[in-house]
């Protein structure tokens, strides 16, 4: 696929060291990654700490077994931070490698521009 994009204005100066070329590049699409998180440089910490002082795990009796305790805890803690640091879903592309067309062209325009400096 080749793509004739406009060239720059240019000086009588560079037009003598003109390089054109037309590269046969593939263009990688990004991959598509999704992923969930929590902010949790958000959360309020006093508030999160007086919610934790009301829940259930400070008002349990001793008599809880092990098992019962792990899962009461998971269960408010779970609830602590879905209310203070809900989970947030994101889409984001990867690119696959920083070496893009424009990268080429970037080059291109140096390579003028170093021989516009040797030529003065």
């Amino acid at each position: 696929m080749s793509v004739d994009r406009p060239l720059p204005q240019l000086t009588a100066d560079q037009v003598d060291y003109l390089v054109s070329c037309k590269l046969q590049l593939t263009v990688e699409r990004p991959s598509i990654v999704s992923f969930s998180y929590r902010d949790v440089k958000k959360i309020d910490l006093a508030a999160f700490r007086a919610d934790l002082a009301q829940s259930k795990l400070l008002q349990c009796s001793d008599d809880l077994d092990a098992n019962t305790y792990a899962e009461l805890m998971n269960d408010e803690l779970r609830q602590l931070m879905d209310r203070h640091a809900p989970i947030k879903h994101k889409v984001k592309p990867i690119h696959p490698s920083n070496m893009s067309v424009h990268h080429y062209e970037c080059v291109a325009l140096c390579f003028v521009n170093i021989l516009q400096r040797a030529r003065s």
